[in-house]
């Protein structure tokens, strides 16, 4: 095999290389934003803040969109392909029906620990007030950020070109253990309950 063979593929480079460039470059570009935001200031805000959760994956977001716009300007290829909608259909119907069952799993979740008597309501912290509604949209605003966040960096560039190297489904079952690992070991509190929730339900959402 000759030094260009183990490089490219006949149509570019292959897969792994990609992705380890891919890799190479989120992590720069991260810590190139993190020493920005740790210039400008900004307040910090205490455990599950949802400011705080919303300008955490706001700026993991902002290094997948920049990581990913790169690699496909390297590559030629539209950002779409990597599923990275445009503009004017990032608000489509398929965000509509995502919204719709990313609000009816949680919901479906707390019900069954709610029938098996692990969840009780005792009243509201936050009285029904104009606090109430402000705290609903942060909480709004900061979920669509982490979903946007991890769907364009797990499930984005990441999921297509490992699926080129691999296959897709091999590619979307490692990605969901690999997933599934990631809360495991850099949450606190989690058991192997979780990692398997997150991985299956992973599964789900690169099926949908």
């Amino acid at each position: 095999m000759s030094l260009r063979n183990i490089f490219h593929n006949g149509r570019e480079l292959r897969a792994g290389w990609r992705l380890l460039i891919f890799c190479g470059l989120f992590f720069v570009i991260d810590r190139l934003v993190g020493r920005a935001l740790d210039h400008s200031h900004l307040p910090v805000y205490p455990g599950l803040h949802p400011i705080g959760l919303a300008i955490d994956e706001g700026t993991t977001l902002l290094v997948a969109l920049i990581t990913t716009t790169i690699m496909s300007r390297f590559e030629r290829r539209d950002l779409t392909v990597y599923g990275v909608p445009r503009m004017r259909d990032l608000f489509g119907r398929l965000f509509w029906a995502g919204a719709a069952w990313g609000l009816l799993m949680p919901s479906a979740t707390i019900l069954l620990i709610f029938l098996g008597g692990g969840y009780h309501v005792h009243g509201l912290n936050v009285p029904v007030n104009a606090g109430l509604f402000k705290f609903a949209g942060l909480w709004l605003l900061a979920n669509l950020f982490i979903g946007f966040s991890e769907e364009i960096t797990f499930r984005g560039y990441f999921l297509y070109t490992m699926a080129d190297c691999i296959g897709f489904w091999a590619a979307a079952l490692f990605n969901a253990i690999g997933f599934g690992a990631l809360h495991y070991f850099t949450k606190p509190h989690e058991r192997w309950e979780d990692w398997v929730a997150v991985s299956l339900l992973t599964i789900f959402i690169t099926f949908a």
